[in-house]
């Protein structure tokens, strides 16, 4: 049982990290974020690729990408992120 969750885990973090090396390359393909509250204007988001309910939120600037959380879908998005 232990190595079946090992492997999953393994495929998210190896899918977590082509993801981020993929907004490195392009930051425009994620989906702009529409949140009430002011501070998190700029937000985007983008799916880990092969686990769609887990949702990668950053931010671009001229020179990087800002990995903010990677949070699952069904979660308080907003909330959680306006603790950050």
């Amino acid at each position: 049982m232990h190595l079946y969750n090992l492997d999953a885990s393994d495929k998210f973090l190896v899918a977590a990290e082509e993801t981020f090396q993929q907004l490195g390359k392009m930051p425009g393909i994620g989906k702009p974020c529409n949140f009430y509250n002011p501070n998190l204007t700029g937000i985007r988001q983008q799916v880990i690729k092969g686990f769609k309910k887990y949702l990668i939120f950053y931010r671009t600037s001229d020179l990087d990408v800002e990995i903010i959380r990677v949070i699952h879908s069904a979660r308080d998005i907003e909330a959680i992120l306006e603790d950050d």
